[in-house]
Protein backbone atom coordinates (compact mmCIF):
# COMPACT_ATOMS: atom_id res chain seq x y z
CA UNK A 1 0.00 0.00 0.00
CA UNK A 2 1.39 3.38 -1.03
CA UNK A 3 1.34 6.15 1.55
CA UNK A 4 1.25 9.80 0.55
CA UNK A 5 2.43 11.34 3.79
CA UNK A 6 5.72 11.44 5.68
CA UNK A 7 6.79 8.50 7.85
CA UNK A 8 6.63 10.64 11.00
CA UNK A 9 3.10 11.85 10.22
CA UNK A 10 0.93 12.32 13.29
CA UNK A 11 -2.81 12.86 13.08
CA UNK A 12 -3.71 16.21 14.64
CA UNK A 13 -7.41 15.54 15.11
CA UNK A 14 -8.57 12.61 17.22
CA UNK A 15 -11.99 11.10 17.80
CA UNK A 16 -14.69 11.13 15.17
CA UNK A 17 -13.04 13.81 13.02
CA UNK A 18 -11.66 12.09 9.89
CA UNK A 19 -9.55 13.26 7.01
CA UNK A 20 -8.27 12.21 3.64
CA UNK A 21 -5.32 13.00 1.38
CA UNK A 22 -5.66 14.54 -2.03
CA UNK A 23 -4.68 11.94 -4.68
CA UNK A 24 -0.92 11.59 -5.20
CA UNK A 25 -0.12 14.29 -2.67
CA UNK A 26 0.63 14.90 1.00
CA UNK A 27 -2.16 17.49 1.29
CA UNK A 28 -4.55 16.46 4.05
CA UNK A 29 -8.17 17.66 3.97
CA UNK A 30 -10.46 17.36 6.99
CA UNK A 31 -13.74 15.70 6.14
CA UNK A 32 -16.60 18.14 6.27
CA UNK A 33 -14.44 21.05 5.16
CA UNK A 34 -16.31 23.37 2.82
CA UNK A 35 -14.42 26.25 1.19
CA UNK A 36 -15.98 29.58 2.04
CA UNK A 37 -15.13 33.06 0.85
CA UNK A 38 -11.70 33.79 -0.58
CA UNK A 39 -9.37 34.51 2.38
CA UNK A 40 -8.15 38.07 2.83
CA UNK A 41 -4.71 37.15 4.14
CA UNK A 42 -2.20 34.31 3.78
CA UNK A 43 0.97 33.85 5.86
CA UNK A 44 3.91 31.89 4.43
CA UNK A 45 6.98 30.41 6.05
CA UNK A 46 10.15 30.82 3.98
CA UNK A 47 12.81 28.11 4.22
CA UNK A 48 11.52 24.83 2.83
CA UNK A 49 8.11 26.35 2.05
CA UNK A 50 9.18 28.76 -0.66
CA UNK A 51 12.97 28.79 -0.64
CA UNK A 52 15.53 26.01 -1.04
CA UNK A 53 18.54 28.30 -0.60
CA UNK A 54 19.15 26.95 2.93
CA UNK A 55 18.43 23.33 2.05
CA UNK A 56 20.56 21.02 4.17
CA UNK A 57 20.71 23.29 7.22
CA UNK A 58 20.19 20.39 9.71
CA UNK A 59 23.38 18.83 8.38
CA UNK A 60 25.19 21.95 9.58
CA UNK A 61 23.42 22.37 12.90
CA UNK A 62 23.59 18.75 14.06
CA UNK A 63 27.40 18.22 14.10
CA UNK A 64 27.89 21.64 15.70
CA UNK A 65 25.58 20.65 18.54
CA UNK A 66 27.13 17.21 18.96
CA UNK A 67 30.56 18.82 19.25
CA UNK A 68 29.32 21.24 21.92
CA UNK A 69 27.69 18.40 23.87
CA UNK A 70 30.80 16.22 23.53
CA UNK A 71 32.88 18.97 25.18
CA UNK A 72 30.94 18.44 28.44
CA UNK A 73 32.79 15.16 28.94
CA UNK A 74 29.60 13.10 28.80
CA UNK A 75 29.90 9.33 28.46
CA UNK A 76 27.23 9.30 25.75
CA UNK A 77 28.30 8.18 22.31
CA UNK A 78 28.21 10.48 19.30
CA UNK A 79 25.31 8.40 18.02
CA UNK A 80 23.35 8.99 21.23
CA UNK A 81 24.13 12.69 21.19
CA UNK A 82 23.10 12.92 17.55
CA UNK A 83 19.80 11.21 18.32
CA UNK A 84 19.18 13.63 21.19
CA UNK A 85 20.06 16.73 19.21
CA UNK A 86 18.16 15.65 16.12
CA UNK A 87 15.04 15.14 18.24
CA UNK A 88 14.98 18.64 19.68
CA UNK A 89 16.10 20.23 16.41
CA UNK A 90 13.02 18.72 14.81
CA UNK A 91 10.80 19.56 17.76
CA UNK A 92 11.76 23.24 17.59
CA UNK A 93 11.91 23.62 13.81
CA UNK A 94 9.57 26.41 12.79
CA UNK A 95 10.48 28.55 15.77
CA UNK A 96 13.33 31.04 15.70
CA UNK A 97 16.76 29.41 15.54
CA UNK A 98 17.64 30.84 18.94
CA UNK A 99 15.21 28.42 20.62
CA UNK A 100 17.19 25.44 19.35
CA UNK A 101 20.30 27.06 20.81
CA UNK A 102 18.56 27.70 24.13
CA UNK A 103 17.75 24.00 24.27
CA UNK A 104 21.36 23.15 23.42
CA UNK A 105 22.50 25.30 26.35
CA UNK A 106 20.06 23.50 28.64
CA UNK A 107 21.36 20.10 27.56
CA UNK A 108 24.96 21.23 28.15
CA UNK A 109 24.01 22.37 31.67
CA UNK A 110 22.32 19.02 32.37
CA UNK A 111 25.64 17.31 31.60
CA UNK A 112 27.62 19.49 34.00
CA UNK A 113 28.95 21.85 31.36
CA UNK A 114 28.97 25.62 31.33
CA UNK A 115 27.22 26.75 28.17
CA UNK A 116 27.91 29.92 26.27
CA UNK A 117 25.10 32.35 25.66
CA UNK A 118 22.61 30.82 23.18
CA UNK A 119 23.23 33.77 20.86
CA UNK A 120 26.88 32.68 20.58
CA UNK A 121 25.80 29.23 19.40
CA UNK A 122 23.32 30.81 17.00
CA UNK A 123 25.98 32.98 15.37
CA UNK A 124 28.42 30.06 15.24
CA UNK A 125 25.81 27.95 13.46
CA UNK A 126 24.94 30.80 11.13
CA UNK A 127 28.58 31.32 10.14
CA UNK A 128 28.87 27.61 9.32
CA UNK A 129 25.62 27.69 7.35
CA UNK A 130 26.70 30.73 5.37
CA UNK A 131 29.84 28.85 4.34
CA UNK A 132 27.58 26.13 2.94
CA UNK A 133 25.14 28.39 1.09
CA UNK A 134 27.45 31.24 0.05
CA UNK A 135 27.86 29.77 -3.43
CA UNK A 136 24.11 29.45 -3.91
CA UNK A 137 23.50 33.07 -2.93
CA UNK A 138 26.31 34.31 -5.19
CA UNK A 139 25.05 32.19 -8.11
CA UNK A 140 21.64 33.80 -7.74
CA UNK A 141 23.15 37.26 -7.41
CA UNK A 142 25.33 36.85 -10.51
CA UNK A 143 22.66 35.19 -12.62
CA UNK A 144 24.62 31.95 -12.88
CA UNK A 145 21.66 30.18 -11.26
CA UNK A 146 18.02 30.97 -11.93
CA UNK A 147 15.58 31.49 -9.04
CA UNK A 148 13.55 28.50 -10.27
CA UNK A 149 16.44 26.22 -9.32
CA UNK A 150 16.14 27.25 -5.67
CA UNK A 151 12.39 27.63 -5.28
CA UNK A 152 9.99 24.98 -4.04
CA UNK A 153 8.13 23.79 -7.16
CA UNK A 154 4.77 25.47 -7.56
CA UNK A 155 5.43 28.16 -4.97
CA UNK A 156 5.50 31.09 -7.39
CA UNK A 157 2.30 29.97 -9.08
CA UNK A 158 0.61 29.65 -5.69
CA UNK A 159 1.61 33.22 -4.84
CA UNK A 160 0.44 34.44 -8.24
CA UNK A 161 -2.97 32.82 -7.82
CA UNK A 162 -3.44 34.26 -4.35
CA UNK A 163 -2.45 37.77 -5.34
CA UNK A 164 -4.57 37.59 -8.49
CA UNK A 165 -7.53 36.85 -6.23
CA UNK A 166 -6.78 39.82 -4.02
CA UNK A 167 -5.25 37.93 -1.10
CA UNK A 168 -2.62 39.90 0.82
CA UNK A 169 0.36 37.61 1.42
CA UNK A 170 2.83 37.85 4.29
CA UNK A 171 6.21 36.21 4.81
CA UNK A 172 7.14 35.24 8.38
CA UNK A 173 10.33 33.30 9.05
CA UNK A 174 12.43 32.17 12.00
CA UNK A 175 15.53 33.06 9.96
CA UNK A 176 17.10 36.45 10.70
CA UNK A 177 15.07 39.15 8.98
CA UNK A 178 17.90 40.73 7.01
CA UNK A 179 18.65 37.39 5.32
CA UNK A 180 15.00 36.64 4.63
CA UNK A 181 14.69 40.01 2.88
CA UNK A 182 17.90 39.44 0.89
CA UNK A 183 17.01 35.92 -0.20
CA UNK A 184 13.41 36.81 -1.04
CA UNK A 185 14.82 39.49 -3.34
CA UNK A 186 17.31 37.08 -4.91
CA UNK A 187 14.48 34.61 -5.59
CA UNK A 188 12.20 37.26 -7.09
CA UNK A 189 9.60 36.93 -4.32
CA UNK A 190 9.74 40.46 -2.93
CA UNK A 191 7.21 41.67 -5.49
CA UNK A 192 4.56 39.48 -3.88
CA UNK A 193 5.20 40.46 -0.27
CA UNK A 194 6.38 44.07 -0.56
CA UNK A 195 7.05 45.43 2.92
CA UNK A 196 5.39 42.44 4.59
CA UNK A 197 8.53 40.34 5.09
CA UNK A 198 9.32 39.50 8.72
CA UNK A 199 12.05 37.48 10.39
CA UNK A 200 13.90 36.93 13.62
CA UNK A 201 15.59 39.78 15.46
CA UNK A 202 18.71 39.68 17.62
CA UNK A 203 16.40 40.33 20.56
CA UNK A 204 14.37 37.17 19.98
CA UNK A 205 11.70 38.20 22.50
CA UNK A 206 10.69 41.08 20.24
CA UNK A 207 9.12 38.73 17.70
CA UNK A 208 6.54 36.30 19.05
CA UNK A 209 6.54 33.55 16.46
CA UNK A 210 6.29 30.84 19.08
CA UNK A 211 3.19 32.33 20.68
CA UNK A 212 1.14 32.35 17.50
CA UNK A 213 0.06 35.29 15.40
CA UNK A 214 -1.67 38.25 16.95
CA UNK A 215 -2.35 41.81 15.93
CA UNK A 216 1.05 42.89 17.21
CA UNK A 217 4.33 41.06 16.62
CA UNK A 218 7.12 43.09 18.12
CA UNK A 219 7.04 46.46 16.40
CA UNK A 220 5.08 45.02 13.47
CA UNK A 221 1.31 45.38 13.23
CA UNK A 222 -0.20 42.31 11.58
CA UNK A 223 -3.39 42.75 9.56
CA UNK A 224 -4.23 39.05 9.94
CA UNK A 225 -6.53 40.31 12.65
CA UNK A 226 -7.93 43.02 10.42
CA UNK A 227 -5.57 45.73 11.65
CA UNK A 228 -3.42 47.52 9.09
Amino acid sequence: MTTTHEEDYQRRFAGERTSQFLPDSSVEILDGFEPGETPKFAVFDFDGTLSLVREGWPEVMLPMMVEALRETGTDETDEELSELALAFIGELTGKQTIYQMIRLSEEITKRGGTPEDPAVYKHRYHDLLMERIHGRREDLRSGKASPEEMLVPGSVRALEILTERGVQVYLASGTDEQYVIEEAELLGLSKFFGKHIYGAQDDFKVVGFGAGFGPQVGSHTWPVCGIE
